[in-house]
C-alpha cells in the first residue's frame, strides 16, 4: 500500500487536512484524531471511485523533506 503525505494545519477552531497528491480530497474536524480518521475515509472513498471508473490511482509524492519554519 502506498503512503501519501498529508498536511494537517490547525485553524482557530479545528484541524483541516488535504493531500497534494489527491486533488480535491480534504477533511476537517476536532480533535486531530477525528480529522485523520475522516481523511482516511475520504481517501478510501476517492480511491474506490477511481477504481470503479477505471482510472489509475495517483502516485504518491516522492522525496519529501521537512523544512523548519524560516521565521
Amino acid at each position: 500500500m502506498a503512503t501519501y503525505l498529508i498536511e494537517l494545519p490547525r485553524t482557530s477552531t479545528k484541524y483541516s487536512t488535504h493531500c497534494h497528491d489527491v486533488l480535491g480530497c480534504v477533511a476537517s474536524g476536532k480533535p486531530v484524531e477525528t480529522t485523520l480518521q475522516r481523511m482516511r475515509s475520504a481517501l478510501k472513498m476517492h480511491f474506490v471511485g477511481l477504481v470503479e471508473d477505471g482510472d489509475p490511482l495517483p502516485r504518491p509524492l516522492i522525496g519529501t523533506q521537512r523544512l523548519s519554519d524560516p521565521t
